[in-house]
């Protein structure tokens, strides 16, 4: 089984403005060891998304308002890997 964890920001009419891969997790069969997150892995899911939600309140915040044509939030592709 293989799960991706992602952050879904969204506008306030519910349009998603940010859809970021935070983490993948593989996992094969069922052990006590593979059961859940492991510290390490909890940590990097925290610290990913904490870097998703803190980069786009500042791009949220540095952008000219809605309706002013040179709002391009949607052409701004983040990758989490290009953050660290």
């Amino acid at each position: 089984m293989n799960m991706r964890i992602q952050v879904i920001i969204e506008s306030d009419s519910g349009t998603p403005e940010l859809v970021q891969d935070v983490t993948h997790l593989p996992r094969e069969e069922l052990r006590p060891d593979t059961l859940g997150l492991t510290l390490g892995e909890a940590k990097a899911l925290l610290a990913g998304v904490q870097r998703a939600m803190v980069t786009q309140q500042a791009v949220r915040q540095t952008l000219p308002p809605q309706g002013d044509p040179s709002n391009r939030l949607s052409d701004l592709v983040w990758d989490a890997a290009s953050l660290e």
